[in-house]
């Protein structure tokens, strides 16, 4: 079985002869195929997982039996490559579950069961030592995914429970590669500092409306973990020869960054089980008659492939991005502007967020309502 990371691309509209610059959007997608006689599910990386899970007294009942259903639904999609640890935190932090091979399965459910409630919310501290037993995994030779989950219905309140404080040390963790999915529960947590926990890269945030959301997201979160197919992946966009296009912005909020007047993009790990899709706004200068296309961007691309042995080898590759050029009005495809509406609303969301914290109310409303008028536009 040969793995590939394919490139495709699409824009949301074609060109045509005009004075006027036209703006549009291009949709570059990754996507991970397989071919040979045993194509399907295909090698991945071994996983060194930490659960975290609130036990303060708000979690009692319900919402920590189902918090520790969804952490046994996690562990049973893992084997023996993966390796597990379970902390709880109240107003003190307990390791229980050391960290273990995943498919000691009744061992782990064993002690998952044991977990009671108890008081105050040290979540600082039961993050951290999450974030610790991923940090001392072992991985050998090879390449490892390190990932804390952590649940919680309330508020920090004791240790550490400054948002930004906590968005620094996220970063840090993340330099050593180990990011954090937050999962809130009910309506009283901490949306802001849970936020800014998973804002490095790899992390996720999810809010459970009901303590019976936790098992489907924990389902979705184990799946995505399993699937790295290729990790680290950078484009670096620069005009096509003979092509003025502009590059306005990343849609995403990725990572950017100059070089050589060519712009690179850090879009992170792509999964086998979705498309990794990238939105970049651009401008293209008035078109003459006479052209049937026009090349704009070139994209280079590199990644680590995950190989079938469970490592990573270096791999490039290169693709330029060209439209028609009709004589007719220009055409808007319907199906990429719905995608790239969907990354323009995210995108919105998190500069709302963003404005929101620096107490720029106006800000945010402002943002949120340009985007609503953009969608009607089109």
């Amino acid at each position: 079985m040969t793995t590939l990371l394919q490139p495709h691309f699409a824009l949301t509209t074609h060109l045509s002869p005009g004075k006027t610059p036209t703006a549009a959007d291009v949709l570059l997608t990754f996507r991970v195929e397989r071919t040979g006689a045993l194509a399907g599910p295909g090698p991945r990386l071994p996983l060194a997982l930490g659960v975290v899970i609130d036990r303060s007294a708000s979690m009692s009942g319900k919402p920590l039996q189902q918090a520790i259903a969804a952490a046994e639904t996690l562990v049973n999609q893992f084997d023996g490559r993966d390796e597990v640890s379970v902390v709880v935190f109240d107003d003190a932090v307990e390791t229980v579950v050391d960290p273990m091979p995943a498919d000691r399965h009744d061992v782990i459910r064993k002690l998952l069961r044991s977990i009671r409630p108890g008081g105050a919310t040290n979540l600082h501290g039961g993050w951290a030592e999450g974030c610790g037993h991923v940090r001392d995994h072992a991985a050998g030779d090879g390449r490892v995914i390190r990932r804390v989950l952590l649940l919680t219905d309330g508020q920090a309140n004791v240790g550490t429970t400054d948002p930004k404080a906590l968005a620094m040390e996220a970063a840090a963790w993340a330099k050593r590669d180990i990011s954090t999915t937050t999962l809130g529960f009910g309506r009283d947590f901490d949306e802001d500092l849970l936020l800014k926990i998973a804002e490095a890269p790899g992390g996720n945030f999810y809010y459970i409306e009901t303590p019976d959301d936790a098992c489907q997201v924990f389902q979705i979160e184990g799946e995505t973990l399993t699937s790295v197919a290729a990790q680290r992946l950078v484009l670096t966009l620069k005009p096509a020869a003979g092509s003025s296009v502009v590059v306005k912005e990343i849609v995403n909020r990725y990572p950017t960054w100059e070089v050589g007047g060519y712009l690179d993009v850090s879009a992170g790990d792509v999964y086998a089980a979705e498309d990794k899709l990238i939105g970049v706004a651009i401008e293209v200068p008035p078109q003459s008659r006479g052209r049937k296309s026009l090349p704009l961007l070139e994209v280079t691309y590199s990644y680590d492939l995950v190989t079938a042995d469970g490592r990573t080898e270096p791999a490039t590759g290169m693709f330029t991005v060209a439209v028609p050029v009709s004589k007719d009005a220009p055409v808007r495809d319907v199906d990429v502007v719905r995608q790239a509406a969907r990354l323009r609303v995210a995108a919105a969301k998190e500069d709302a967020v963003r404005h929101y914290d620096a107490l720029k109310t106006k800000d945010a409303e402002a943002v949120m309502r340009a985007a609503a008028d953009g969608l009607r536009q089109q």
